[in-house]
């Protein structure tokens, strides 16, 4: 009877010790991912050409810390996703910095939903914050006022604009189904890249996730939004300037 109460006290102690080896090596197990200028992965054939180096590291099966550097190591950005404090909703935490490792920004994203609340600063100084509410609604504060706004656009990440109406009616009459993808079933959302200027001009139209879509997919996505001849409206910064900006449009293939 002892020997049969040791022997099972050594399987608990083995079974205790394999669970915590494959807990820590879990935590320990990291992913480095090239980025291009957009944030999206990139082949491996185009290594030599990327803009950030992603390190991410997995905690447990659902949380995992994410660290991204410039080609210079300057640290950048970095992510934490897991569940929040009441366990209630997964959210992301995320903080960006300035090349000189000034913090920028602060926000948690609900990623139930895509809600979040985000504060800006500039050369460690407080801005403002945006609580994102649902489409065109985001609950304004500035710094140096009691005042809350709500506005239809986050005026602390600029981006240019067009009209939506506009631009569906234009994807309706002239998105094609690639008959290769077709026959191939193959779906997913390219994601376009439009650059425009502070004088409102397009510049240049690329896709920005190509390691991650059908190269017939996104030739169509491209084809279709160099004929759109809407109207775009530039980036304007806190202080109420033109600038340079770049709007990512999202172009989903899905077959029924």
């Amino acid at each position: 009877m002892r020997l049969q109460s040791r022997t099972a006290s050594i399987l608990f102690f083995l079974t205790l010790t394999l669970a915590a080896v494959s807990q820590a090596s879990i935590a320990q197990e990291k992913e480095i991912v090239l980025l291009n200028e957009y944030f999206y992965p990139i082949e491996k054939s185009d290594s030599s050409d990327y803009v950030y180096k992603s390190i991410i590291t997995q905690i447990n099966d659902s949380s995992s810390v994410e660290y991204i550097f410039t080609r210079k190591n300057q640290l950048i950005k970095n992510v934490r996703q897991a569940y929040n404090a009441e366990g209630k909703f997964f959210e992301k935490l995320t903080e960006t910095y300035d090349q000189h490792g000034k913090l920028t920004s602060k926000k948690t994203t609900n990623l139930d939903n895509t809600m979040y609340h985000a504060a800006y600063y500039q050369d460690e100084q407080y801005l403002g914050e945006v609580i994102y509410k649902g489409p065109e609604q985001f609950e304004t504060r500035k710094a140096g006022t009691a005042d809350v706004l709500m506005l239809n656009a986050n005026e602390f990440e600029p981006t240019p604009s067009t009209d939506k109406l506009l631009w569906q009616k234009h994807l309706m009459k002239k998105l094609r189904y690639p008959p290769h993808a077709r026959t191939n079933r193959e779906t997913g959302t390219v994601m376009l890249a439009v650059h425009v200027n502070s004088n409102g001009i397009k510049t240049k139209i690329t896709i920005a996730n190509p390691a991650s879509v059908d190269e017939s997919l996104a030739e169509e996505a491209l084809r279709v939004a160099r004929s759109y001849e809407g109207r775009f409206m530039t980036a304007v910064d806190l202080d109420g300037n033109p600038i340079d900006g770049i709007l990512l449009v999202p172009i989903r293939f899905k077959l029924s």
